[in-house]
């Protein structure tokens, strides 16, 4: 099958696709390129489609359709990482035995509608033996399961943070409508300028009676379908 274009120089180009394989060639009347089988113009570009069938030739650039050889296709695969440190100076905080955790928890709710994925839900990290004045390490929370369709960033949500001690526990949550001023509010607040190479979007959040932060960080990256 041929399609005609016509050309600014007011030739024509006629392209033959034959099992995904394109071949184009330009005639000065399209009268020329648009005759049946018969014509010896078309003969001719059937003659080369197979040729370049034959030596694996594929489409030109941005030709769509057939089923000849094309571009791999890419998505996008997401990941969540985060980490507790101290937001305010330790100086004046007390002894070790106060300063200690022997579990710190946070809960952050994601929401990733792919079509090919479709992830909600609260996922928690749990760290042990936490010291306050240093913090934790930075931990991956969550990653999508597969490398998947881009369809926009994934919505990502602080929920709680909770530390077991038995001098100073932590039990820190968002305000929500509806319910009462938490104790030990998180605060949040966007960041617009992550650090890592591959961050999408950072969260900075902090506890307001418990003197804790929160940095959490969405990650994504091209990958192949």
């Amino acid at each position: 099958m041929a399609t005609f274009t016509r050309l600014k120089s007011s030739s024509w180009r006629a392209q033959v696709r034959r099992k995904g394989t394109y071949v184009n060639e330009t005639f000065l009347r399209r009268r020329d390129a648009g005759r049946p089988l018969a014509a010896p113009a078309l003969l001719l570009l059937t003659g080369l489609a197979a040729i370049a069938q034959d030596h694996h030739i594929g489409p030109p650039a941005g030709a769509t359709g057939g089923s000849g050889p094309s571009a791999p296709m890419v998505g996008v695969r997401h990941w969540v990482t985060a980490s507790v440190h101290p937001a305010r100076s330790t100086a004046d905080e007390p002894g070790d035995t106060a300063t200690r955790l022997s579990s710190l928890t946070l809960r952050i709710q994601i929401s990733d509608h792919a079509p090919d994925l479709r992830f909600y839900g609260i996922v928690a990290k749990t760290w042990t033996d936490v010291d306050r004045r240093t913090g934790t390490s930075e931990t991956i929370v969550w990653e999508a399961a597969r490398c998947h369709r881009e369809r926009g960033t994934p919505k990502v949500g602080v929920v709680s943070l909770d530390g077991r001690s038995d001098v100073a526990p932590v039990a820190a949550l968002v305000r929500q409508r509806g319910r009462r001023m938490p104790t030990d509010e998180i605060v949040v607040r966007k960041v617009l300028t992550p650090q890592a190479p591959t961050a999408l979007l950072a969260i900075d959040a902090t506890t307001t009676t418990s003197g804790l932060g929160i940095r959490v960080t969405l990650h994504g990256e091209t990958c192949r379908l």
